[in-house]
């Protein structure tokens, strides 16, 4: 984010969006905060992003293939509900904050994990469920006739 903060205060634009930017970089406090939590997305996500990729991109995937990336992704949302360490940028953010505040935002960063991990639970019910209608109508010996 120290990249842009030049060229968002040479924008000419009066938009709300701009203005917030502008504002976020003129002060450190928020700004540290900012940047802590754009490190912690960019850091934790790209499992989940990677999952959602392959999900999206495979027309009809295998049960046996989506149980063991949900599973893998299963184990990273738990262990990140008890995790001080979020990745080496985000690690390197949290000590300039105060203590307290390291310690609320480490549990705001355990509760993210914790909702998703509840979230995907749900999702995969969903796509196994989905994956076995397509496993049953795949083996039917009534799919050999529909085509």
């Amino acid at each position: 984010m120290h990249l842009y903060s030049g060229f968002f205060q040479q924008q000419k634009s009066t938009g709300k969006a701009v203005e917030g930017l502008i504002e976020l970089t003129q002060h450190k406090e928020r700004y540290a905060l900012a940047t802590l939590q754009m490190n912690f997305i960019a850091e934790n996500c790209e499992r989940i992003m990677i999952l959602i990729t392959y999900l999206e991109a495979t027309r009809s995937p295998l049960a046996v293939y989506t149980y063991n990336r949900l599973e893998d992704i299963r184990a990273f949302l738990t262990a990140g509900t008890k995790k001080e360490s979020f990745g080496p940028k985000t690690d390197e953010e949290l000590p300039k904050l105060p203590v307290q505040d390291r310690k609320k935002i480490v549990k705001t960063f355990n509760t993210i994990f914790e909702k998703a991990l509840a979230n995907m639970r749900l999702t995969s019910m969903f796509i196994l469920a989905w994956n076995f209608v397509k496993l049953l109508e795949s083996s039917s010996p009534l799919h050999s006739y529909r085509h």
